[in-house]
């Protein structure tokens, strides 16, 4: 678990995992995303409310997104989805995400 001391906020359960916020001013704002398989047994989707950049701190992670792209991450790979995508997430092992929100 992240240490909530990086965090002015502290962490707080989201819908599936946890996440750590780091920083929010206006609309930037970043953080950790800690979820595992059993948070998330299911891909799941959703409408990007603003364009997020991530790097995969740990664990595997499935993008895809509405124009047929698709990804695994793997540690240290990243990838900046534009505001408005759907993007289908599949946790494929517990994992950490650091990401971007702009």
């Amino acid at each position: 678990m992240l240490s909530a001391k990086y965090s002015p906020d502290a962490q707080t359960d989201s819908a599936i995992g946890t996440v750590q916020f780091l920083r929010g001013e206006g609309d930037l704002t970043s953080g950790y995303w800690t979820v595992s398989p059993e948070d998330a047994p299911e891909p799941f989707s959703e409408v990007l409310g603003c364009t997020e950049t991530l790097i995969l701190i740990s664990g595997r992670l499935g993008v895809s997104d509405d124009a047929g792209n698709e990804a695994t991450l793997l540690p240290g790979d990243s990838v900046s989805l534009e505001k408005g995508t759907t993007v289908t997430w599949t946790v494929l092992e517990p994992l950490v995400k650091f990401w971007v929100h702009h």
